[in-house]
């Protein structure tokens, strides 16, 4: 499931935040492209419980839905989508506080990427 695709300017990639299960792992995930066509291996951002799995990550919170947000982007009217980002910006996610129920929280954390 992909949360959401930008063009990664420090990257010089596109980027792809999606939230799910890969390798085993449960949580958020990144995977970067120059076509938009071959993506590499998804990377593990941050560990969390999937409302699909069970006990992914003991005593983490369920999250889903997870998403990536440049607000740099707000101040440049040739991208009013947030189709661009850089390196730094938040991933949004919905956390489910009681399981599959109705409280949840839309949760926000900033995002500081580097080259490896």
């Amino acid at each position: 499931a992909v949360g959401t695709v930008t063009y990664n300017t420090f990257m010089k990639k596109y980027l792809m935040i999606t939230s799910g299960v890969y390798g085993g792992n449960c949580g958020v995930f990144y995977s970067l492209s120059d076509d938009l066509i071959n993506w590499s291996q998804a990377r593990h951002i941050a560990g969390y419980n999937n409302p699909n799995q069970t006990n992914c990550v003991s005593g983490a919170p369920v999250i889903a839905y997870a998403s990536y947000i440049d607000h740099d982007q707000l101040t440049d009217p040739t991208d009013p989508n947030f189709e661009k980002s850089d390196a730094t910006g938040y991933m949004y996610f919905v956390q489910f506080n009681n399981g599959w129920g109705l409280d949840r929280d839309l949760v926000r954390r900033s995002i500081t990427w580097a080259k490896t």
